[in-house]
């Protein structure tokens, strides 16, 4: 059996902070789910000394933007820890997969979608579709463990979700691969999660950082193409490597490229 632990990033339908929403998805077979505790626990140990692994939790914004309890911790010891878990990821025999949502385009050539939960669940559906598939074609079995968005008032986005996998199930023609109905966890009780969240946000962010290494170039016809999420795959190359030896997140992209399955919304809207 292979567990799917499931984690968002990027912005909402109606934020237009940034162009893409993401979610992303670290999974492992549970024969191989020890070792990686452990090396999770091991690395957080080696960061905070002081403090159990247990008693803080891998929150990737606030690694990459020291914010948070990161906030004190210098931006080299920071940048290192993210390489750190970026590679510990690709010596891990895990899969790593993503969906990333173009917004602007979805507009143009997508399906009619209102607000925020419309984008997660179709999003969201076009991911275990793809993550189902991943399963058939192992001859395995998996189970779905997400992030929970519930708050001590409300379960309503977590109910939302359940509503629109069970809607999955039914209108699918063959069983589907996954077992039981989605799981809810918080992050900061277990890795997996946090290592999803890492993933949703290495794929998400990375943009971003392209854009700001553009602009800091003054490449004006470039940053159209940004706007509209359509960018050169040679111009991305020079960027990105010109960036890459002083940009730990574009380092990391780079380190597990080949490993993250990513699959984009609308199609080669991103090159």
């Amino acid at each position: 059996m292979i567990l799917f632990y499931i984690d968002e990033s990027g912005t909402g339908w109606e934020d237009d902070q940034t162009n893409f929403f993401s979610l992303g998805s670290f999974a492992i077979h549970i024969n191989d789910w020890r070792e990686m505790d452990r090396e999770i626990k091991e690395l957080k140990e080696s960061f905070f000394t002081k403090r159990k692994s247990e008693e803080w939790e891998i929150k990737t914004r606030d690694l990459w933007q020291g914010e948070g309890k990161l906030k004190r911790r210098s931006r080299k010891d920071r940048s290192t820890f993210f390489l750190d878990i970026a590679q510990v990821l690709n010596n891990l025999n895990c899969f790593l997969g993503g969906v990333i949502v173009n917004k602007k385009s979805l507009v143009e050539s997508g399906p009619i979608i209102k607000d925020t939960p419309e984008l997660y669940k179709f999003a969201f559906d076009c991911f275990i579709e793809r993550l189902d598939d991943f399963l058939k074609e192992k001859d395995e079995v998996g189970i779905l463990l997400m992030d929970s968005r519930s708050t001590f008032r409300t379960a309503v986005q977590d109910t939302r979700l359940i509503k629109a996998y069970q809607q999955w199930v039914r209108l699918r023609k063959t069983p589907s691969s996954f077992i039981e109905l989605p799981w809810f966890a918080r992050s900061d009780y277990h890795a997996g999660l946090q290592l999803a969240d890492y993933v949703a946000y290495l794929i998400s962010r990375r943009w971003k950082e392209i854009e700001k290494v553009a602009v800091d170039k003054n490449e004006k016809v470039v940053d159209k193409e940004i706007e509209k999420g359509v960018v050169d795959n040679a111009f991305l190359k020079k960027i990105e490597k010109e960036a890459v030896d002083n940009n730990a997140l574009l380092q990391a992209f780079n380190i597990l490229h080949a490993k993250i399955n990513l699959f984009e919304i609308p199609e080669k809207s991103i090159k």
